[in-house]
């Protein structure tokens, strides 16, 4: 690493933002409805949401409602949160715990660049097009520029298990607080969807497991992320995030309680509110119902 970044200290630059930017996650009928509908509503009446109001929203025979970046819906065989921007950014880690299944899952890494946005997606550009000179096939290379977007260069496809974009997150938000910024971004779609879920519901270093994730990602498909943040995340080769299974759903849910929620509750217990505890988890049947296993149980 050290080497690269004597050979290219131009690519130096300075990280802006990073995290979840897309998020489409399910959840099995039958819905819990205490709990689904009290998640849709802390959702959708979020305090940070600028939109005042909730539209009718459907699709895919799923009907719901939407404000802002937040959509949830029901149909038969279930639910379906999508949340965009702020509102992945903000809600991945109340929906992502709950959900049966993520389809998508997008991540992103935000820098300001020491050169003009379009210069630096050029640059990225250039080395993706350079001739493959190890085994291994990258994904198509290709892009479009418009009148909203700018240059968007593109690794892969969208209907792939790992689909790369790279762009002027300036020219495309319009917001002053992204100008001069270049946006790397990697959509997890499917199983690479649901196996990144469990990386990060299962690690303490959230921030870096996304940042490893990206710049890994872009350094595999060919493209040259700034030796800073290559510095900064440790690399990690793209089998490191395949789509092997691992952590089960339910082992990833329960890390996340335990690293999570147990702290919390551990303080709350300490203060001796344990009998609101039980009664705000819903688990007082499930604790009497034990209880009553274990009498029988002695009586023999």
């Amino acid at each position: 690493m050290t080497s690269l970044v004597q050979q290219e200290p131009h690519l130096f630059s300075s990280l802006h933002s990073l995290g979840v930017d897309w998020l489409t996650a399910t959840f099995k009928a039958p819905l819990p409805e205490e709990g689904w509908d009290s998640m849709c509503a802390e959702l959708l009446t979020a305090p940070w949401q600028e939109d005042n109001f909730c539209r009718p929203w459907s699709m895919k025979g799923y009907e719901g409602l939407q404000r802002g970046p937040i959509k949830t819906g029901t149909r038969r065989d279930g639910g379906i949160v999508i949340a965009s921007g702020e509102g992945a950014a903000r809600t991945w880690s109340r929906v992502l715990p709950y959900a049966d299944n993520v389809s998508r899952l997008d991540l992103q890494v935000t820098y300001r660049a020491p050169r003009e946005p379009i210069a630096e997606i050029k640059r990225h550009r250039k080395h993706a097009l350079k001739p493959i000179t190890r085994p291994g096939r990258r994904p198509e290379v290709w892009w479009r520029e418009s009148n909203t977007r700018g240059l968007t260069l593109y690794f892969g496809s969208r209907q792939s298990l790992k689909f790369g974009r790279i762009y002027d997150k300036g020219f495309q938000s319009k917001l002053p607080e992204f100008a001069g910024c270049v946006r790397m971004e990697t959509q997890f779609n499917n199983e690479a969807g649901s196996y990144m879920r469990r990386k990060l519901l299962s690690t303490h270093l959230v921030h870096e497991t996304i940042g490893s994730a990206v710049v890994s990602y872009f350094g595999e498909v060919g493209g040259s992320p700034p030796a800073d943040l290559q510095g900064q995340f440790q690399l990690k080769p793209l089998a490191a995030f395949s789509c092997s299974r691992g952590m089960s759903d339910a082992q990833a849910k329960l890390e996340w309680l335990r690293s999570q929620v147990a702290p919390t509750v551990q303080r709350l217990i300490r203060c001796g509110h344990f009998d609101s505890v039980v009664k705000v988890l819903g688990i007082s049947d499930h604790m009497d119902q034990q209880l009553t296993t274990e009498e029988d149980e002695n009586a023999f």
